[in-house]
């Protein structure tokens, strides 16, 4: 073998071992390697990593990219940025991740869907917007929002007023914003569970009034509305508080003139204050009741809940059309309600003269009751979840580390060419 020819080897393996060894930051984001987690459908994987360490620096720029079906995984960080989505994507955060909006001005939403996309938003904490997650509009998709904490917005925490489909809002925390959940004249049967809303500062943790879905709220704690829990008013279609805690609010639930059949069951209203800021924007509702279901013009009914110091009353049911059904509830004494607790026309008869079980009026306990950042795994394994996808330090390997191995080959081979150069040359000799 002649000596030119053994430069030439030399010089291609030497190349090919740089080549696969090259650390990954150059202009063009990196390709995902073979070991990237895939979605559970076999669907495009986009990765996002605030650091420059995969495909895209931020949310927005994955969105552009993507299509029905696409995963975006985004890594731990905090994104300063405003994403909207109008394809059907999930945004996943399975280590949690935070868009943040406070440098972004008055004017901020975090998330904006659109286009009737069925967008899933799982693992994220959404701060300091406006606006935290917007699905506004005549928006008939069934998106997700779940795993997540919205909080600190200055208006409303999620917005899916006028929307149409039947969305879910599963395991979020909602904390500190002006308006908790808006859905006023959402025509879906939309769910919200394993809910928490804290400290609604202007006073609606759940906006419902008016609305003309079959609804529902389960498992879910409000704890300080300034001025109701669940508005309802107006509402026309068949809804469901149940298994939840409503707590320190003007007014617990307000079905004022509330058309459709509805049911609140194994639910605890309490703490419901006369002394709490007036909204004026509400509806007429009484200050201190518990659930004020005046003018109510459908069938109702309060069962296996417990109702606890109110200041005004437990049930106002004043010029009802419909005698509402509250037998079989707690009044706060074996002894049943006083007089000032059921008003108007509704039957409180029957009552509980035990405390009902912890187990069948206490809310579900979720991780975001007790924090507000994501769980240390949000996505665990559900129907449909991309949990098996996880990106977890022990499980993942991503763009730079899947070269090693590769390259230390490479490597072995271009010196096993040296060798080979060197041995020919001295039988030349």
């Amino acid at each position: 073998m002649n000596r030119a020819l053994h430069v030439a080897v030399l010089a291609v393996l030497v190349a090919v071992s740089l080549g696969v060894a090259w650390p990954s930051g150059s202009a063009a984001p990196p390709a995902p390697s073979a070991s990237d987690p895939v979605a559970a459908d076999g669907d495009e994987v986009l990765v996002v990593d605030d650091d420059g360490d995969a495909q895209f620096e931020t949310i927005s720029e994955a969105v552009v990219f993507a299509e029905d079906g696409t995963t975006i995984r985004v890594r731990p960080g905090t994104y300063r940025e405003s994403v909207t989505v109008d394809e059907n994507v999930t945004l996943v955060a399975p280590r949690g991740a935070t868009l943040n909006g406070s440098t972004l001005g008055e004017q901020s939403v975090g998330i904006t869907l659109e286009r009737n996309a069925s967008v899933v938003v799982d693992g994220f904490t959404v701060a300091h917007y406006q606006v935290g997650v917007d699905a506004t509009g005549r928006q008939d998709a069934a998106w997700v929002i779940r795993n997540s904490t919205i909080e600190s917005a200055s208006y409303e925490s999620i917005r899916a007023t006028w929307s149409m489909g039947d969305w879910t809002i599963a395991n979020v925390t909602v904390a500190n914003g002006s308006t908790g959940i808006d859905a006023t004249k959402s025509t879906g049967d939309w769910t919200v569970r394993d809910t928490v809303v804290r400290n609604a500062t202007e006073g609606r943790a759940f906006d419902v009034s008016p609305s003309a879905g079959n609804w529902t709220i389960r498992n879910a704690t409000v704890v300080d509305a300034d001025f109701v829990g669940v508005a309802a008013s107006y509402s026309t279609g068949d809804w469901r508080v149940v298994n939840s805690t409503i707590r320190g609010t003007s007014v617990g639930i307000g079905a004022l003139e509330a058309t459709g059949d509805w049911t609140i069951a194994r639910t605890t209203v309490a703490n419901a204050s006369n002394e709490r800021p007036y909204d004026m924007m509400m509806p007429p509702l009484r200050e201190g009741v518990g659930v004020h279901a005046a003018r109510t013009n459908g069938s109702w009914t309060i069962r296996n809940s417990r109702f606890v110091e109110n200041d005004v009353a437990a049930v106002d049911a004043s010029d009802a059309v419909a005698t509402g059904d509250a037998t079989r509830n707690w009044w706060g004494s074996a002894n049943g309600p006083e007089d000032e607790d059921c008003v108007g026309n509704v039957d409180c008869n029957d009552t509980l003269t035990d405390w009902p079980s912890e187990t069948t009026t206490r809310p579900l306990t979720t991780t975001s009751a007790v924090s507000t950042v994501p769980s240390s795994n949000p996505t665990a394994p559900t129907s449909g979840s991309p949990a098996s996808n996880s990106d977890s330090e022990s499980g993942s390997t991503d763009e730079s580390t899947s070269a090693t191995p590769l390259s230390l080959v490479f490597a072995v081979v271009a010196i096993a060419g040296v060798m080979l150069a060197l041995a020919h040359r001295g039988t030349d000799r």
